[in-house]
């Protein structure tokens, strides 16, 4: 199998190594609660967010003039605005 089309090369050996430390623990509820935040933190310091869901939190922030990064829902809101920034179309 074929690393995943979203994945570059550097990112899939990252995954392939976490999933190798994932089946270690697996099964064990404890030891799983700990693995998901340092796999997520790990990711997010490896390939910080990308520079359009920035921009988006920042139109969010301004449109709704608060203070504070928006929450998941205000950001489901934006999806047509990314869509429309990025130039994809769903489906095509």
């Amino acid at each position: 199998m074929g690393r995943p089309a979203w994945a570059n090369e550097d990112q899939w050996l990252w995954l392939s190594n976490q999933a190798a430390q994932y089946r270690e623990i697996k099964g064990n509820k404890k030891e799983t609660a700990k693995f998901w935040p340092v796999y997520l933190d790990g990711w997010k310091d490896q390939w910080p967010t990308p520079a359009l869901t920035d921009v988006i939190k920042e139109t969010v922030i301004a449109m709704s003039g608060a203070a504070t990064e928006p929450d998941n829902a205000a950001m489901a809101d934006c999806w047509d605005l990314r869509v429309e920034l990025s130039g994809k179309r769903l489906g095509g």
